[in-house]
């Protein structure tokens, strides 16, 4: 006669984790039990890799379950461990910029829009207008002549910012 004692199953997942870009590492270290369950006094610990700073996402790798009982002793020979990844993700902050209203005398040359603020590091464009309003049908460059003008400055989006434009300033 012969015996047979089957392990016990359990299945472990490492966990997700998610935040908005600020330039740190997201980690997450920890792992939950999703099927099946420990002999009373067994203790599990986890070996898992996963790490994205930037905005996107990445697995977040269970490799290894170690259940040991209550007197410290790897017991994980007596369990069949199923092993299941998580996901990290970091999304794209909100892209700001800010520019400031620009007056200029006459000179025959075009007179640009002061430098815009970005905190992003996106490339900024500008958008010229004839009036006070950012309305109508844009110029094709910065205004020579004398007269009002209204300028929009837009950040465009990157890795880990979203785009952002300013609200119309005047521009004389």
């Amino acid at each position: 006669i012969s015996c047979s004692i089957a392990q016990k199953a359990v299945t472990y997942k490492a966990d997700s984790a998610s935040k908005t870009y600020n330039g740190s590492a997201l980690t997450k270290n920890s792992a939950t039990l999703t099927s099946g369950s420990l002999v009373s006094g067994h203790t599990a610990t986890f070996t898992i890799s996963g790490t994205i700073t930037n905005a996107g996402t990445a697995t977040n790798t269970l490799s290894a379950v170690v259940i040991k009982n209550s007197s410290g002793t790897d017991v994980s020979a007596n369990y069949a461990i199923t092993k299941q990844n998580g996901t990290l993700t970091i999304t794209q902050a909100t892209g700001t910029i800010s520019l400031t209203a620009r007056t200029a005398t006459y000179s025959g040359s075009a007179i640009a829009a002061n430098s815009a603020t970005a905190n992003s590091g996106g490339t900024v464009s500008y958008t010229y207008y004839n009036g006070e309003s950012c309305s109508g049908t844009a110029l094709t460059s910065a205004p020579t002549n004398a007269g009002t003008y209204s300028v929009k400055a837009t950040v465009a989006a990157t890795t880990n910012y979203t785009s952002a434009t300013t609200s119309c300033i005047k521009h004389t």
